[in-house]
Protein backbone atom coordinates (compact mmCIF):
# COMPACT_ATOMS: atom_id res chain seq x y z
CA UNK A 1 0.00 0.00 0.00
CA UNK A 2 2.74 2.59 1.25
CA UNK A 3 4.81 1.93 -2.05
CA UNK A 4 1.38 2.76 -4.34
CA UNK A 5 0.61 5.86 -2.31
CA UNK A 6 4.25 6.86 -3.30
CA UNK A 7 3.65 5.65 -6.58
CA UNK A 8 0.85 7.05 -7.51
CA UNK A 9 0.71 10.33 -5.14
CA UNK A 10 4.34 11.01 -4.90
CA UNK A 11 4.52 10.96 -1.09
CA UNK A 12 2.09 9.85 1.95
CA UNK A 13 2.31 13.99 2.63
CA UNK A 14 0.78 14.38 -1.02
CA UNK A 15 -1.97 11.66 -0.53
CA UNK A 16 -2.64 12.63 2.73
CA UNK A 17 -3.23 16.24 1.51
CA UNK A 18 -5.14 15.12 -1.38
CA UNK A 19 -7.25 12.72 0.77
CA UNK A 20 -7.84 15.84 3.51
CA UNK A 21 -9.29 18.09 0.42
CA UNK A 22 -11.55 15.65 -0.75
CA UNK A 23 -13.12 14.66 2.80
CA UNK A 24 -13.09 18.65 3.25
CA UNK A 25 -15.56 19.15 0.23
CA UNK A 26 -18.09 16.81 1.26
CA UNK A 27 -21.11 18.62 2.03
CA UNK A 28 -23.00 17.71 5.15
CA UNK A 29 -22.03 13.97 6.12
CA UNK A 30 -19.97 11.96 3.75
CA UNK A 31 -16.65 10.32 3.29
CA UNK A 32 -13.28 10.54 1.59
CA UNK A 33 -12.61 6.52 0.38
CA UNK A 34 -9.10 5.48 -0.95
CA UNK A 35 -10.10 2.49 -3.14
CA UNK A 36 -8.32 0.19 -5.56
CA UNK A 37 -9.56 0.07 -9.45
CA UNK A 38 -8.24 -3.16 -10.32
CA UNK A 39 -9.23 -2.84 -13.78
CA UNK A 40 -7.33 0.87 -13.91
CA UNK A 41 -4.57 -0.95 -11.69
CA UNK A 42 -4.15 2.19 -9.71
CA UNK A 43 -5.62 4.36 -6.41
CA UNK A 44 -8.77 6.10 -6.01
CA UNK A 45 -10.03 8.56 -4.30
CA UNK A 46 -13.47 9.11 -3.94
CA UNK A 47 -16.30 11.07 -2.49
CA UNK A 48 -18.73 9.23 -0.86
CA UNK A 49 -21.74 12.13 0.07
CA UNK A 50 -24.41 10.50 2.02
CA UNK A 51 -24.55 7.94 4.39
CA UNK A 52 -27.38 6.64 2.42
CA UNK A 53 -26.27 6.03 -0.92
CA UNK A 54 -23.75 3.72 -0.25
CA UNK A 55 -23.34 1.73 -3.33
CA UNK A 56 -20.41 2.44 -5.50
CA UNK A 57 -23.05 4.30 -8.32
CA UNK A 58 -23.86 7.23 -5.34
CA UNK A 59 -19.85 7.55 -4.98
CA UNK A 60 -18.57 10.45 -6.80
CA UNK A 61 -14.58 10.15 -8.28
CA UNK A 62 -12.62 13.06 -7.31
CA UNK A 63 -10.63 15.61 -9.65
CA UNK A 64 -8.57 17.78 -9.29
CA UNK A 65 -9.46 21.56 -8.99
CA UNK A 66 -6.83 22.97 -11.01
CA UNK A 67 -6.79 21.08 -13.85
CA UNK A 68 -9.83 19.06 -13.82
CA UNK A 69 -7.81 15.28 -13.98
CA UNK A 70 -9.50 12.10 -12.42
CA UNK A 71 -6.82 10.49 -11.98
CA UNK A 72 -5.09 10.13 -9.12
CA UNK A 73 -2.36 12.30 -9.57
CA UNK A 74 -2.38 15.33 -12.23
CA UNK A 75 -0.17 17.90 -13.60
CA UNK A 76 -0.40 20.24 -11.48
CA UNK A 77 0.86 17.70 -8.43
CA UNK A 78 -2.41 18.30 -6.80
Amino acid sequence: MAAAIDDQFGSFDAFRAHFTSVAGGVQGSGWSILAWDSVGQELLVFQLDDHRGTSPSAWSRCSCSTCGSTRSTCSTGT
